[in-house]
């Protein structure tokens, strides 16, 4: 299965009847990124490099449906890209009330909606949805997609480590 979800996917089999759920583009994500190349690198080439690694990660084809996001391991995948030498996490109030105890997070995703961009008009808190490193996905069948990936996802070269 490649491309966008706006398809009927098969969920189970429960004898005779077959359950399916119609996915309109629920789930969206964008993936931000901050990172810190090695001395002597490109860093566009090496910024190039992480955004094909984070499209590599969220292909649809790998994924399934009620997987979990688990930062670490996107984390760790840029990480392994040639002449990064360190991710610059975001600081990140998840419930969103203001001055607290705001997490530091390596990768931050958003929930992209905007009927207006393409999306499905689906918000998905992302703050509810968060907890010790995971983004879990709703209780409804539901699977994460990086709908447009070249403009979903937003990486940034900080300096580079000499």
């Amino acid at each position: 299965m490649s491309g966008t979800l706006n398809k009927v996917m098969l969920i189970g089999h429960l004898g005779d009847e077959v359950k399916m759920h119609h996915f309109e583009g629920g789930g969206c994500i964008g993936v931000d990124f901050k990172i810190m190349t090695k001395k002597g690198y490109n860093k566009e080439e090496v910024l190039l490099k992480c955004i094909q690694k984070v499209k590599e990660f969220f292909n649809i084809d790998k994924w399934q449906i009620n997987q979990p996001i688990v930062i670490a391991e996107l984390s760790y995948e840029l990480s392994l890209v040639d002449g990064v030498a360190t991710l610059i996490p975001f600081s990140i109030d998840l419930d969103g009330d203001g001055p607290g105890d705001p997490i530091q997070l390596p990768v931050m995703l958003r929930n992209k909606w905007r009927t207006t961009d393409g999306y499905s008009g689906h918000i998905y808190d992302m703050g509810a949805a968060y907890k010790d490193g995971i983004y879990y996905p709703s209780l409804d069948p539901c699977i994460f997609e990086l709908k447009y990936p070249d403009s979903d996802i937003k990486g940034q070269v900080m300096g580079s480590i000499t």
